[in-house]
């Protein structure tokens, strides 16, 4: 079976006003799996093979993940960051876009690491998964139906489907990319509203090339529909105002801009189901709700009872953001918190 659902916390598309990390504790669920048990220093983040989380009452899961030597992860990371905005160390303005080694890791994993919402993170230790690696799995120590998990993006992920990898206040129509010449911005999320600290900021792929905003994505793919249905007008001896008509349809027509997270469910090895989230959509792609526009910034809890009873849990990312050969470019990240499984 497969099912698109997803239920709001509280999902807004305005942006607040925090910038460095801060943490407000909520009281977790009694029910809920939620990782809190285990140590971690402020702010952090690591990876443990084979780890356990969970309590008697809540049920257990166990999961694992490493560090790649690309920089890049498999798996999962436990991680408490709760950083929401672009690098200062990367910005054309205030740092170096030209960072390199470590320091650039470290630039990028503040946001890798960090879970985006709106208002600073109350829900203390959560994991990153990386749908890519294809291990981004939850093993369920006993069959269970799983009520609901929280979902979010990641900092790094909400960047660059938001502005891209570079951000200012200059669009280039052609390209759909922001200039990194272009005029300054405030850094989204932080609280210092002097223009002394606009600046022009950056933010590069863990791995490839530069990426621009999901938005920017999907006016070039409607001009390209609409540019070959003008094209196929004209060469049809239609009028310009008839070819016109035509690329007017075409672009209204195209739709996309998504980016899926999609939770299959396994037992005794078996897929018996998936259920799909969208971490971002624009108007018309989500047949469901085609009036829903948004990029994810807040938990939202997921459904999963539609799986039945599971023992595994296997998360994939999919999208339309794709380059000439169909990979997939939208960073594959997610934050997942607030495992709960039915008694």
């Amino acid at each position: 079976m497969t099912k698109t659902t997803y239920f709001l916390l509280g999902l807004s598309l305005f942006l607040g006003s925090c910038s460095k990390e801060t943490k407000d504790s909520l009281t977790p669920y009694p029910e809920d799996i939620t990782f809190n048990e285990l140590e971690m220093d402020r702010f952090s983040f690591k990876f443990i093979e084979g780890a356990q989380s969970g309590s008697d009452k809540a049920g257990f899961v166990s999961f694992s993940g490493k560090r790649l030597p690309s920089g890049d992860f498999e798996g999962f990371a436990l991680s408490n960051k709760n950083y929401r905005s672009f690098p200062w160390s990367l910005s054309y303005t205030f740092g170096k876009p030209t960072l390199a080694g470590q320091e650039r890791q470290t630039a990028i994993d503040s946001t890798l690491f960090s879970v985006f919402t709106n208002v600073p993170n109350r829900t203390e230790n959560y994991l990153v998964g990386n749908a890519g690696s294809g291990k981004a799995v939850i093993n369920i120590k006993t069959p269970s139906e799983v009520e609901h998990i929280l979902v979010a993006n990641t900092t790094y992920g909400y960047l660059q489907t938001f502005y891209g990898s570079t951000y200012s206040g200059t669009l280039n129509k052609v390209t759909q990319a922001y200039e990194s010449t272009g005029t300054k911005v405030r850094n989204p999320l932080i609280p210092n509203t002097a223009t002394t600290m606009y600046g022009v900021f950056y933010l590069p792929q863990v791995q490839g090339s530069d990426l621009i905003r999901l938005d920017g994505y999907v006016t070039l793919e409607k001009e390209k529909a609409g540019n070959t249905a003008k094209k196929a007008a004209l060469d049809a001896g239609k009028t310009a105002e008839e070819a016109q008509g035509a690329y007017d349809k075409a672009y209204a027509d195209r739709k996309l801009g998504q980016v899926k997270l999609i939770i299959e469910g396994y037992s005794g090895g078996n897929k018996v189901g998936e259920v799909t989230h969208f971490l971002a959509v624009r108007a018309g792609v989500n047949p469901d709700n085609p009036t829903h526009s948004y990029t994810q910034n807040n938990w939202v809890a997921v459904g999963l009872r539609n799986l039945g009873k599971v023992d595994q849990l296997r998360f994939k990312m999919d999208g339309d953001y794709r380059d000439a050969q169909g990979k997939l470019l939208t960073p594959q990240y997610f934050c997942l918190d607030g495992i709960r499984l039915k008694k």
